[in-house]
C-alpha cells in the first residue's frame, strides 16, 4: 500500500524530474519527503514566490519543466506571480499546490481557497486530482502540456485527503514518460537561414542574441 503523496513523488521521478523548488508545509509535507527519499533534489526557498521564480529560471536555462511546490491556501497563491511571469514568457513551469481536503470544500476549512480558479487564467492547463489512482496520468499531462506546442506553465491542485489516501500500488498505471526528443519544433525557413549566414559573414563585430 502507498498514499497519494508517495504516488506524486514516483510519478515525478517516472517523468524524469530531478529537481524541485519548495517550502515544506501541509498538506505537501509527505509529498516533499517522498520526493527527497526518491532521490529528487529539493531546493528549499524562503518564500513561495521564489520557488516559482526559480522554477522559471530553471526552465529557461535547461529547456525542461521547472517544478515548484507549495502548501495550501496563501502558500499556493504566493506562486501566482511566478506562474504569471511564466505565462507571459511562454516558460514551462509546473506548479503543484496542496489544497484543503475535498471533503471539506466550501465549509470554511483551514486555508480552503479556490486555487484552481486563480491559476486557470495564467496557465496553459490546470486541473485537480480527485483520486490517487489518477495522479501519474495528471502529472504526465501537466508536464506534456507545459512542454508541447507553445510552451507555458501548468498547475495541478492536490487536496489533502487525496494525498493522505491509501491505495494499492498494483492498481496504478504509469503512462510512458513524456519524450522531449519527439516534441514538435517549428522548421526554419531556408531563405531566412541563408540571409542570416550572409549577414554574419559580412559582419565585423557581430552580436548574437539567442533564446526564446
Amino acid at each position: 500500500m502507498a498514499i497519494g503523496s508517495d504516488i506524486v513523488a514516483k510519478a515525478l521521478k517516472h517523468e524524469g524530474v530531478k529537481d524541485f523548488f519548495y517550502i515544506m508545509g501541509g498538506p505537501m509535507l509527505a509529498v516533499e519527503k517522498a520526493c527527497l527519499n526518491a532521490g529528487l533534489r529539493g531546493i528549499d526557498v524562503r518564500h513561495e514566490q521564489a520557488a516559482a521564480m526559480a522554477g522559471f529560471a530553471y526552465a529557461r536555462l535547461l529547456n525542461k519543466p521547472g517544478v515548484c511546490m507549495a502548501a495550501s491556501g496563501p502558500a499556493t497563491t504566493n506562486l501566482v506571480t511566478g506562474v504569471a511571469h511564466a505565462w507571459a514568457d511562454c516558460t514551462p513551469v509546473v506548479a503543484l499546490g496542496g489544497a484543503a481536503p475535498v471533503s471539506t470544500w466550501h465549509r470554511g476549512a483551514f486555508q480552503d481557497t479556490d486555487q484552481l480558479a486563480l491559476f486557470k487564467p495564467i496557465t496553459k492547463w490546470a486541473d485537480r486530482v480527485h483520486h490517487p489512482k489518477r495522479i501519474p496520468e495528471l502529472v504526465h499531462l501537466a508536464i506534456a502540456q507545459a512542454m508541447t506546442g507553445r510552451t507555458g506553465p501548468t498547475y495541478l491542485d492536490l487536496p489533502g485527503d487525496i494525498l493522505y489516501q491509501e491505495i494499492d500500488e498494483k492498481t496504478i498505471e504509469y503512462p510512458a514518460p513524456f519524450d522531449y526528443a519527439k516534441r514538435a519544433r517549428p522548421a526554419a525557413n531556408t531563405a531566412d537561414v541563408k540571409a542570416i549566414v550572409e549577414l554574419m559573414s559580412k559582419a565585423k563585430q557581430p552580436v548574437l542574441i539567442t533564446g526564446s
